[in-house]
């Protein structure tokens, strides 16, 4: 086994593939791996952002929340019901508690207090002395209080409690008011904005407990003290990522302070790292087959390498063991010795000494073999090179259709997350997600306007692989043509008014009212044409024109500008693709060159043609001209003139 595994990496071929791989596959798993590392920091980063931007807005949900609960409860202590000197029995504050109660149904209940904390009057069944509760202390000593979450035993539930002070007309304090109300409502507004699988937002106090979760178990449970005091985390990188308990695992922190009178408060939002892991294997597994693919192609491309060296070698080595076994009138072939290389002059050495042995031979048989085998030899070559033409076609063939199908998957594939962007970029821009600052709206809206401009080319892309592909149908109906071009006019309306251009549209009365054709294709071409008119148009007028010629059985759409023009060098260009003038005319101007090749193939797929007339500095006329096809039932019209429209 050991002598055969020699024998195997002994071989030239075997040892010249192998190093040809190891140098694709060391360079491809080292920046696959540098790749990976790479998203999944910049995953967490987004992610921890977000989880940011959600902590924030959580807090100042919640400050406005308790933030109402103590303007209310500062409201019934300065009711006259209860403050004044005729403010009645305490059947009668009972009374107006209970009013309070049904105007605010916000409180499970509500209590008013002496100045010594002695329940006056209360809307449930608490009584007695509340001088030793800390909402009676705090209160008494002129400040509006908010209790943590506690467990209220007389109504088995969480609740959180609300007092501030009463006076009398002459500033006197005469005793203290307080509401009760469920900790629900708390902890139905954080367990709102719940993010993936198994992330969280709660709500923790100084004392580092739960004071409001969506899982009711974790109320009163500690959080890691180290963790809190940690919190204050840098803007570039707001986050944390920290062991939890309850993910059996690191997880993901985002921290934000409670701006209310409770600023002893902090929201804090926890996200398991294991559900953004899974969008990190997600990244390795296109990284590792892009790496597979990598190897493949190498291979792909060392076993013709390796064998145009090991080749000519096999034939040497074939030639001289012949030669020693006494075949003197054996030739190499003639490609192997023009090469300019080693094994060029071992065969031209070679070639030389079988010279000298069959020197000895008669002149005329040697005069009758030279002519035979320069006709074999100028056969095999003409064969060979044939065949590498063959070969040479497939491949161009097989290359072209490899780059339409990796354009037109790219381009899908490209498509959904540029849509999901945009969507998203549009919800936050909508406010959908919580307000922004000016700067974030800024970015947010180049984002926005970059992914469009994105899309639109990849959306070229896409049309310019199904044109070469053979894979774009056009759909032959009638439509009318009049409102074709008055929905693409109102469309394009935006472009002229951001340029301050004008925007004149005519259609000559003589123009069928129905034709046949492909409208959506059609509405790309002007679309196309009417874009690149505003690009390149500073100032002055941009004109889009449909005239129908009966007498040649055509109609033809004209868009002309005043722009920059186009130089004579440049005209049988920029129907090519990716092609754009050069020089100082259109330095400033953005673009990949694809929409005039679209429109181009386009219109010759409708059995049509495009014209150009341009001039530097003065402007330019494309003409679109189709042949003039009708429905059965309709016929041209005899009267002649334009309409206009702009």
């Amino acid at each position: 086994m050991q002598t055969s595994a020699t024998g195997f990496f002994s071989s030239l071929r075997t040892r010249l593939v192998a190093l040809a791989l190891i140098l694709v596959l060391v360079p491809t798993v080292v920046i696959g791996l540098l790749a990976f590392l790479q998203g999944r920091d910049t995953l967490r980063q987004q992610v921890g952002q977000n989880l940011a931007t959600l902590a924030g807005s959580t807090a100042d949900s919640v400050s406005g929340f308790l933030g109402d609960r103590a303007q209310d409860v500062r409201f019934l202590s300065r009711l006259p019901e209860l403050t004044g000197e005729d403010s009645g029995t305490a059947v009668d504050k009972r009374d107006t508690l209970n009013e309070f109660l049904e105007i605010y149904t916000t409180y499970r209940a509500a209590y008013i207090t002496d100045v010594n904390g002695v329940i006056e009057s209360a809307t449930d069944f608490t009584i007695g002395d509340q001088s030793g509760t800390e909402w009676f202390q705090r209160a008494s000593m002129g400040e509006v209080y908010i209790s943590d979450t506690f467990y209220l035993t007389t109504a088995q539930e969480l609740v959180l409690i609300f007092a501030a002070p009463v006076y009398n007309p002459i500033g006197d304090l005469v005793g203290v008011t307080a509401t009760s109300m469920s900790a629900d409502l708390l902890v139905n507004l954080v367990a709102a904005r719940d993010i993936g699988e198994a992330g969280e937002v709660v709500i923790v106090d100084d004392d580092h407990r739960i004071m409001a979760d969506k899982h009711i178990d974790n109320i009163f449970t500690a959080v890691d003290a180290d963790l809190l005091d940690n919190r204050n985390v840098s803007a570039e990188r707001p986050y944390l990522i920290a062991p939890d308990q309850e993910f059996s695992g690191d997880a993901i922190y985002t921290f934000a302070p409670i701006e209310t009178n409770k600023t002893d408060w902090t929201v804090m939002v926890r996200l398991p790292v294991s559900e953004l892991d899974a969008s990190s294997n997600d990244l390795a597994a296109r990284v590792a087959l892009i790496g597979v693919l990598a190897i493949v192609g190498a291979g792909a491309l060392v076993f013709p390498l390796t064998s145009s060296i090991i080749n000519p070698l096999t034939r040497l080595t074939s030639t001289a063991s012949q030669f020693s076994a006494g075949q003197y009138d054996l030739q190499l072939p003639k490609q192997l010795l023009k090469q300019d290389n080693e094994i060029g002059q071992l065969g031209r050495a070679f070639a030389e000494m079988s010279s000298a042995v069959n020197k000895r031979d008669a002149e005329l048989r040697d005069l009758n073999r030279d002519l035979e085998n320069r006709v074999e030899a100028r056969t095999v070559e003409l064969n060979q090179a044939n065949k590498e033409l063959q070969v040479a076609l497939a491949r161009v063939k097989e290359a072209a259709r490899v780059k339409s199908e990796f354009l037109a998957n790219v381009s899908h594939e490209l498509r959904t997350p540029l849509n999901a962007i945009i969507g998203f970029s549009d919800m936050m821009l909508a406010g959908m997600t919580g307000p922004m600052n000016d700067k974030q709206t800024h970015k947010l809206q180049r984002l926005r306007e970059n992914g469009g401009r994105l899309l639109g080319l990849i959306n070229d892309l896409l049309d310019l692989t199904r044109i070469e592909a053979g894979r774009m149908d056009i759909i032959r109906k009638p439509f009318a043509p009049s409102k074709l071009i008055e929905r693409t006019s109102h469309q394009m309306e935006v472009l002229a008014q951001q340029k301050r251009l004008q925007f004149a549209v005519t259609i000559d009365d003589n123009m069928p009212d129905m034709v046949i054709g492909d409208e959506k294709r059609l509405e790309q071409v002007i679309v196309n044409l009417l874009s690149n008119a505003f690009k390149f148009t500073p100032e002055g007028v941009v004109g889009l024109s449909v005239i129908a010629d009966t007498t040649k059985a055509q109609w033809r759409i004209s868009v002309a500008d005043t722009g920059i023009g186009i130089p004579p060098h440049a005209r049988d260009l920029i129907f090519e693709e990716f092609r754009q003038i050069d020089g100082s005319y259109t330095r400033s101007y953005k673009g990949t060159g694809l929409g005039l090749a679209i429109t181009h193939n386009l219109v010759r797929m409708m059995d049509g043609k495009i014209e150009l007339k341009s001039e530097l500095d003065v402007g330019s006329t494309f003409t679109v001209i189709l042949p003039l096809e009708l429905p059965e039932d309709q016929t041209l019209p005899e009267m002649e003139g334009e309409l206009i429209y702009a």
